[in-house]
C-alpha cells in the first residue's frame, strides 16, 4: 500500500510558496523540511487539484460543504461533494480527530466483510475455522507492524504521532479489506489456483438455488 501522506496548512502553503526562495524552512511534523523539497514530496497532495474523498465515517468536519468551481472537467455533482476533513483542518488536533475517524471507517467496513463472508461460506466449515484463524492472526500482525514502524515512546515522534499512527491503522486495515474481498467476489471460472474462493458461476449457482427454496 502508498503510504499515506498528511500534511498541515503551514505546510501547504509553504509547498506553493515563491520558489525563489529554496533555501527557505517551514515546520513538518517536529522537523524543518526545505521548500523545493516540500513541494516536490507533496505537491497535489496538499490540497490543490485533490479529487473529493469518501466519506471518512461521520467526522463533523468533512460534513461541512467547500466552495468548489464547477469547471468543463469537473461536473457539478463532484464540485459539490464534501471536502476531506484533512482539507479543512486548520490546527493539529483537528488533524489529529480527522486521522481517528478515518481510521475507523474502513475497521468497521472490515468486520461487516468478515461477517458476510462467514454467512456466504457457512456451509463450509474447514474454511471458516481456517479464516478465523487467519483473521486472528492478522490482528496481531497490525498491531506488530504498528510498532514495528513506531517502536519508540510516542513522545519521540512529537505531536503528530496520534496522528500517523492512525493513518498506518487506516493503511493497512484497507489492504486487509481488499485481500478478503477476493472470497466475497469469488474467483473466475477456469482459475486452478482459487482454493478455497469458490468459483463465481458455483456461487451464482448456489444463489439461485437458496432462492428456489
Amino acid at each position: 500500500m502508498p503510504t499515506l501522506l498528511l500534511c498541515s496548512a503551514v505546510l501547504c502553503n509553504a509547498a506553493w510558496a515563491n520558489e525563489s526562495q529554496p533555501e527557505q524552512k517551514r515546520a513538518h511534523f517536529s522537523v524543518d523540511l526545505p521548500l523545493v523539497r516540500a513541494r516536490r514530496q507533496y505537491g497535489d497532495r496538499c490540497g490543490r487539484s485533490r479529487s473529493p474523498s469518501r466519506s471518512d465515517g461521520g467526522d463533523p468536519a468533512a460534513s461541512s460543504y467547500g466552495e468548489r468551481e464547477a469547471t468543463p472537467g469537473k461536473s457539478l455533482k463532484n464540485a459539490l461533494e464534501p471536502k476531506d476533513c484533512m482539507e479543512t483542518a486548520r490546527n493539529q488536533a483537528e488533524m489529529t480527530q480527522c486521522a481517528a475517524s478515518k481510521a475507523r471507517a474502513p475497521d468497521r467496513e472490515l468486520n461487516q466483510l468478515y461477517l458476510d463472508i462467514r454467512k456466504q461460506y457457512r456451509d463450509d466449515p474447514v474454511f471458516l475455522n481456517a479464516l478465523r484463524r487467519a483473521q486472528r492472526a492478522w490482528i496481531r500482525f497490525r498491531e506488530t507492524q504498528i510498532k514495528m514502524k513506531y517502536p519508540e515512546a510516542p513522545d519521540a515522534y512529537g505531536s503528530s504521532f496520534s496522528m500517523c499512527r492512525n493513518g498506518y491503522l487506516e493503511a493497512l486495515t484497507r489492504a486487509r479489506t481488499a485481500t478478503l474481498k477476493e472470497w466475497q467476489s469469488g474467483a473466475e471460472e477456469g482459475d486452478v489456483c482459487a482454493g478455497s474462493i469458490r468459483h463465481q458461476a458455483a456461487e451464482n449457482a448456489g444463489e439461485e438455488k437458496a432462492k428456489s427454496r
